[in-house]
């Protein structure tokens, strides 16, 4: 009896269920997908070489689970305030609290076990576009994904998990709450105290959350310049509190302030507006702070994600120039020398050519000693300018000449901005001024800066370390077996081997470096999709959970004779202030947030990615509109229907 009970009402139920059914399918859709695609094939080769893929991409599954039976639990509990008369009625007429929490418990799980159902469903055709997407961002073939068995058992698992840790804290509801709370109407408007002092806090709120964004921006351009690290957990943190509490005072205090605008009031139905914006807004104000704050990091999150697919390239090219680098330092050991290692590339791939190259020492440290970033014990290195205009020209630069100095080579800003420049070094009898420094070349070796001098100023110096560097016929072949070919065991000191190889494989980079930001880019997009719903799911079913209320108080504006299409004006009104509180600064900030990483490429000596941040930055605010107007007007449409359903007749 209990089941059938709980069937019918589920059907009775089914329209205030839509929004929080169609949440819970699409999170266990996108749960479905992506647990999917850590265990499949596309991933499986990369996932043996880089353990930290497979359970970076499992932690963050578990961690937008939890988060998701959170907001879940936090947002049912408007859904059981909807019922609560139905609940105190059954308490009434004699049924057993235990026997309520059996319906509660059915109608839930049969909620959710379609939910299910119909999620994995389309979980399964959101596998194949995360799938193919992956094997673009990857630069492999696209094909049809297949399923795991693993990633459905993980996926009924975690959903299990946000089912029973659901059912616990909404129950809890149920247990505790008495006949009397049940059956008397709740009264949720109250009287803002203090509004003076929420002012204030809402501005000393503003002020942190823009200080510490700003505290984060100058922050990584201080790390950036000076390799040094800076407190930005600490900036993170102060932002989170200045975002919270911004939008928590805002919400709680700007009612009150509203309501005594005399101006403001007399016009239309401005009163009744600003009324329920104060019962609305005014006892929700902690949530309101708690989901901008979730947008506000899911918006930067996401930026920060899509920001790295687009620097990988250029950091690719800079710093693997060649298809294949071999690097042999002349006091070293080497398992395999460079005329077997062509050998073996070329059962991979046909070499097109070859140049050759080497780092000279003086054996002494008259550029780099005292500079920051650097090795004091470390000795200066040197290239003859016809090595180094011999493989600048094979990667497009033009030929460099030197007026009787020398022109310093690094990838730190710290070296290429600092006293170096002032410097001089004499070799061979002849003194060389540094004539200037420069970034923008790829890494052709591997020390924190090497000056380019005249050939005739290396002569009498010893080798430092040979490089060999090749561009292959293929672009695409098989890396991961090519670098094992290349791999040698060397034994240290200690006794235990370690594996070593000295050949750097530019397609090995790629695949790798691919598949991670890959694996970043959809996780941030999966986290994004499940959060954004999350939050607006919340506001719109919060909205819905008091329909009962707003429609006898509009109710009353019709019979004071305001006309249909003023109330409709009027609830526009009030759900667009109630949802734009938590969704302003989010959608605010991805404009500074792309201006911020478009200066940090410039700094990082990438310039012609700079627009590219700011195109990223428009798209998922783009995104992150459309989410929001589909919640927000699916949730007026609703709420339209049902206040406004036979007032008119």
């Amino acid at each position: 009896m209990l089941v059938k009970l709980a069937e019918r009402n589920v059907k009775r139920q089914l329209g205030n269920y839509l929004i929080y059914f169609a949440t819970v399918m699409l999170s266990i859709a996108m749960m479905f997908a992506f647990c999917n695609l850590i265990f499949s094939e596309q991933l499986s080769e990369i996932a043996l070489k880089s353990q930290g893929i497979s359970s970076g991409m499992t932690g963050l599954t578990v961690l937008v689970s939890v988060v998701t039976a959170f907001v879940l639990s936090y947002a049912s509990s408007y859904m059981l305030k909807l019922r609560k008369k139905e609940f105190g009625t059954y308490l009434t007429l004699g049924m057993k609290r235990g026997d309520i929490l059996k319906i509660f418990t059915c109608e839930t799980l049969l909620i959710f076990a379609v939910a299910l159902l119909c999620g994995i469903a389309a979980g399964a055709f959101i596998s194949q576009g995360l799938t193919a997407l992956l094997c673009m961002l990857m630069g492999s073939e696209v094909g049809i994904a297949s399923y795991n068995l693993k990633g459905l058992a993980l996926t009924v698992a975690l959903a299990a998990g946000m089912f029973i840790f659901m059912l616990v804290i909404s129950s809890g509801y149920l247990r505790k709450v008495s006949i009397h709370e049940l059956l008397l109407a709740e009264k949720s408007t109250k009287k803002i105290k203090h509004t003076a002092l929420l002012g204030v806090a809402t501005v000393i709120g503003f002020a942190v959350m823009s200080a510490s964004f700003f505290g984060i921006y100058y922050g990584t351009k201080v790390s950036l310049k000076q390799d040094s690290a800076t407190p930005l957990l600490l900036y993170m943190f102060t932002m989170s509190v200045g975002v919270f509490v911004f939008h928590s005072c805002f919400s709680a205090s700007i009612n009150a302030v509203l309501l005594k605008n005399e101006k403001l009031k007399s016009r239309l139905t401005n009163t009744f507006l600003f009324r329920q914006l104060s019962d609305k807004v005014g006892v929700n104000s902690a949530m309101l702070g708690l989901i901008a704050l979730l947008l506000v990091f899911t918006v930067m999150g996401t930026n920060l994600c899509f920001t790295e697919k687009v620097m990988k390239q250029a950091v690719l090219d800079r710093e693997t120039p060649f298809d294949v680098t071999a690097r042999f330092n002349v006091n070293s050991e080497h398992g395999i020398s460079i005329e077997e290692g062509e050998r073996i590339i070329e059962k991979y791939s046909p070499i097109a050519a070859k140049q050759s190259y080497s780092l000279w020492t003086s054996g002494k440290n008259d550029l780099g000693k005292g500079i920051a970033g650097t090795d004091d014990e470390a000795t200066d290195s040197y290239m003859s300018l016809s090595d180094f205009n011999a493989i600048i020209t094979l990667n497009g630069f033009e030929p460099v000449t030197l007026e009787n100095g020398c022109m310093i080579i690094t990838q730190y800003t710290s070296i290429a901005s600092s006293e170096i420049l002032d410097r001089e070094v004499t070799l061979n009898g002849k003194t060389y001024q540094v004539e200037s420094s420069s970034m923008i070349y790829p890494l052709y070796s591997y020390v924190f800066f090497y000056a380019v001098v005249p050939d005739e100023a290396i002569a009498g110096m010893e080798p430092e370390t040979n490089y060999v560097a090749y561009d292959l016929e293929n672009d695409h072949y098989d890396a991961f077996a090519l670098s094992d070919e290349l791999t040698w065991q060397r034994r240290a000191e200690d006794g235990h081997y370690e594996e070593e190889n000295d050949f750097n494989l530019r397609e090995y980079a790629r695949l790798e470096s691919d598949a991670q930001v890959g694996v970043l880019v959809i996780g941030a997009m999966y986290a994004a999709v499940v959060f954004i719903c999350m939050a607006f799911a919340i506001l719109s079913m919060k909205t819905l959970s008091s329909l009962d209320d707003d429609k006898k108080r509009y109710e009353l504006l019709f019979r004071f004779g305001v006309s249909p299409d003023g109330l409709r004006r009027t609830l526009f009104k009030q759900l667009f202030f109630y949802f734009v509180i938590p969704f302003a600064v989010p959608f605010i900030i991805s404009l500074p947030t792309g201006l911020a990483l478009a200066d940090l490429m410039k700094l990082m000596a990438l310039p012609a990615l700079a627009p590219g941040m700011i195109t990223v930055s428009a798209v998922i605010a783009a995104v992150f509109t459309a989410v929001y107007l589909l919640y927000f007007f699916i949730t007026y449409g609703i709420a339209k229907k049902n206040i406004f359903s036979g007032l008119y007749s």
